[in-house]
């Protein structure tokens, strides 16, 4: 900002500025801090030239410690969610959010209901999405552990959960994957807080980002989907009735792994329930399971066991052709190779 000489508040000016922008830096200097200190210490650096780095081999043990010991680390850091200046609260919900994951006691100390409301209001208003994500990450880190339920019922109070739907329908996938891991660690906790994750109309959006082509976005609603019916009976049936137990099934023939892996635990948690109604456990399902998931030669033989001298059976017979098809060809294919070797071999004189 430029001021003009001839302009009589332009000595007021040079000498009020510099320190507010000395406040500002100084702020955001704090939080940047205060996150390198909260680091996980697998990412840590061995050197001591950096804010949480050590050579000693308890090092980030003795930081931790102290910090759990601080009195004054949660006034002074939630202050500054609410700052002024974008750089600043970003910075503040980062350290914020590093501090909630690095242990119980601090999550317990940060995740305050103020803060909560707080994060909860940015997430609404926000038009940027790094401070979105950012603000979407401390919610979930003040959330997600076990003993977190009293700060995901005050997120419930806050009005977090309409305004992580509204962020399920922006177009960055990324700002909607921040979102399905907030309501995954809202409804974690008990059947009463998945329950209002299912009431707010969160299912429906669920659903179409499991069908987003973003791979990371779909391995998160899917996860999401194993959470919400984890708990009861009637919570599974609510996800299947939205088509995620049948999209879980179609998934495990995908080329992703880790995809597979959160379909097979999706359908696990769904259908654990020894009280599921005929809804929640289709009939063609398990059968369905089998021939995805047992391997090949172990097929034929299960679903003989189960159908009898039926379906199975001829299924059994089948696998059992192939397989020596494909040993014949194998042992035939090696077999001009061996003449060849022979027949190129030179002669001894």
């Amino acid at each position: 900002m430029s001021i003009r000489a001839d302009n009589p508040r332009a000595a007021g000016l040079e000498a009020v500025l510099p320190c507010f922008e000395a406040f500002q830096a100084a702020r955001l200097d704090f939080a940047h801090d205060l996150g390198e200190l909260a680091i996980p210490p697998e990412r840590q650096g061995l050197s001591s030239n950096v804010p949480g780095g050590s050579y000693e081999v308890d090092g980030p043990e003795k930081v931790l410690e102290a910090l759990e010991r601080s009195d004054t680390l949660a006034a002074s850091v939630a202050g500054l969610a609410d700052d002024l200046a974008p750089s600043v609260r970003q910075s503040s919900m980062v350290a914020m959010g590093r501090l909630c994951l690095m242990s119980e006691a601090l999550r317990a100390k940060v995740a305050s209901p103020a803060l909560i409301e707080e994060v909860v209001k940015t997430i609404a208003a926000a038009a940027s999405p790094a401070l979105l994500k950012t603000a979407m990450f401390l919610l979930h880190g003040c959330v997600r552990s076990p003993g977190a339920a009293d700060a995901a019922q005050a997120a419930v109070e806050a009005n977090a959960l309409p305004a992580l739907c509204e962020r399920l329908e922006d177009a960055d996938s990324s700002v909607k994957a921040a979102a399905v891991w907030c309501l995954a660690g809202i409804a974690t906790h008990n059947a009463e807080l998945a329950a209002e994750v299912a009431n707010c109309g969160a299912l429906p959006l669920l659903m179409l980002c499991a069908r987003e082509p973003s791979l990371p976005l779909v391995r998160v609603a899917i996860s999401c989907f194993g959470t919400l019916g984890k708990h009861d009976a009637a919570g599974a049936a609510r996800v299947q009735s939205e088509g995620a137990v049948e999209l879980a099934a179609k998934m495990l023939k995908h080329r992703d792994a880790l995809l597979r892996r959160h379909a097979c635990r999706l359908l696990a948690l769904c259908l654990q329930h020894p009280g599921a109604s005929p809804a929640a456990r289709p009939p063609s399902l398990p059968r369905r399971l089998l021939t995805r998931l047992l391997p090949r030669r172990r097929r034929g033989q299960r679903l003989a066991q189960e159908g009898g001298a039926g379906r199975g059976a001829r299924l059994h017979g089948r696998l059992l052709r192939q397989r020596r098809r494909a040993r014949h060809l194998r042992v035939g294919a090696r077999r001009p190779a061996d003449a060849a070797v022979v027949v190129d071999r030179p002669r001894l004189l």
